[in-house]
């Protein structure tokens, strides 16, 4: 148990930067790689990923380093061809639903680990949210390579509610973009 506290702490660390600001960096991010934001996100999401090859550490992380891709090339081939962008988006989508108070789809949760947990004996779970307010903009900037935003809302019972995603002054935000929404009740 000790040594994997030591492997494990720091990257808790590094991850809890990424996860305290996931607007500032993401974990395919090639510029600026090195930071331990973007570094807790990689271990993350390779954590993620590997679960949901459900190939097992060995064969997913042997995949990864026995071959001569790169990048994002590299992660495909170790997904079984999937797209990683859509990965990302799931995993993204993950660290805000899974474990929390309401079920959802297996691609939407962290199979290895029970992060609201562990940084629930860590002070809480540092996720970064935004409330969004009824006709109040709020303008979101992303830095490339996964950056996301999370932000919260309340509709309620027998209403509806309209988000407007805009990009660049267009009402469709340029690619590579996604959006997900997750109905918490």
């Amino acid at each position: 148990v000790a040594a994997f506290n030591a492997y494990a702490n720091p990257n808790y660390g590094r991850f809890k930067s990424w996860l305290q600001r996931p607007d500032t960096t993401g974990a395919f991010k090639s510029n600026g790689a090195n930071s331990l934001a973007v570094r807790g996100a990689i271990w993350s999401f390779l954590r993620y990923a590997s679960d949901r090859a459900n190939a097992g550490d060995q064969t997913f992380f042997n995949a990864l380093v026995n071959n001569d891709f790169t990048g994002k090339a590299n992660i495909q081939n170790a997904i079984g061809g999937a797209n990683p962008d859509l990965w990302l988006r799931d995993w993204t989508t993950a660290m805000y639903a899974d474990d929390n108070a309401f079920s959802v789809s297996a691609e939407y949760t962290t199979q290895s680990w029970n992060f609201r947990s562990v940084y629930g004996g860590l002070g809480g779970f540092p996720l970064g949210t935004r409330a969004l307010s009824n006709n109040v903009p709020l303008t979101l900037s992303y830095s490339t390579g996964g950056a996301t935003a999370y932000a919260r809302m309340g509709v309620p019972q027998s209403a509806f509610a309209t988000v407007t995603a805009l990009g660049s002054g267009s009402t469709i935000p340029t690619s590579p973009y996604s959006l997900a929404i997750v109905r918490t009740k």
